[in-house]
């Protein structure tokens, strides 16, 4: 009886005895059918390789895949993969009380079954942490790495690089500005002196340019109306009408004087 019955919550990965894969296994082993059953044989060779491999045999799967020429021997063959396929199949039916008493994993049975089957049929029967602990599993490959990822890998590398100093030549901190004064671009007046140009020789010399005549305006005399003067106040024209009426009194006062 397959653990499969047992509720989810009850069951631990570590300690299954059987493969997630056992129900389904022994269930394509129940409906093969291997006498004169080549397309069927074929089928289950392509499903299940490490089964195939253990129950039907090279030889039988060779015949299924190229024909063969010799009928009796791949018969023969037929029948003894028959005898493993129900062999098999008795061994699933009573796994899990062969294999365990009282709750103790039996190791003597259990190693020589997973010795006897291989890793890889083993893996399909027994849970994983069991076939590990008979069988040790292969290394891994090394990842040779190739000519096109080196360079890809390089460049990343490269790329990093230029990035990280990017970024440290952003943080450096902004040196002060030096002090830089303004140049005079003025030259002295002594340099600066007009061009003079002397005509060729036997060219007429050029006749002077006459002299402008001198304009003399007359600045304009403004004149201003009295009806343009401000108006007076009361003050201001008594006040002038004194001081006109003394200088003309002071005039006729020297005219008296002259005519004496």
């Amino acid at each position: 009886m397959s653990n499969a019955s047992i509720p989810n919550s009850e069951v631990n990965s570590e300690n299954q005895l059987t493969s997630e894969h056992f129900d389904e296994l022994k269930e394509a082993l129940e409906v093969l059918y291997i006498i004169a059953n080549i397309s069927g044989r074929i089928q289950f060779a392509q499903k299940w390789e490490a089964p195939a491999a253990y129950v039907l045999g090279a030889d039988l799967i060779r015949y299924d895949q190229e024909g063969a020429d010799d009928k009796e021997h791949r018969a023969e063959l037929e029948r003894e993969a028959e005898e493993r396929r129900l062999s098999l199949l008795e061994f699933m039916d009573a796994i899990e009380e062969r294999s365990v008493e009282k709750g103790a994993l039996q190791i003597n049975f259990v190693r020589e079954k997973v010795e006897k089957m291989g890793r890889d049929l083993a893996l399909c029967v027994y849970g994983r942490q069991i076939v590990d602990k008979f069988i040790e599993p292969p290394p891994e490959p090394l990842q040779i790495e190739t000519e096109d990822e080196a360079v890809k890998d390089s460049e990343g590398s490269q790329e990093t690089e230029i990035v990280s100093e990017s970024s440290e030549m952003v943080s450096d901190p902004v040196s002060e500005p030096f002090d830089v004064k303004p140049i005079d671009m003025s030259l002295p007046d002594e340099r600066v002196r007009p061009i003079e140009i002397s005509p060729p020789a036997g060219a007429p010399s050029p006749e002077p340019a006459p002299e402008a005549a001198s304009v003399q305006v007359a600045a304009p005399v403004q004149e201003t109306s009295l009806a343009e003067q401000p108006a007076l106040s009361q003050g201001e024209q008594s006040a002038q009408k004194s001081v006109s009426m003394k200088f003309v009194s002071s005039k006729d006062r020297k005219e008296e004087d002259d005519s004496s």
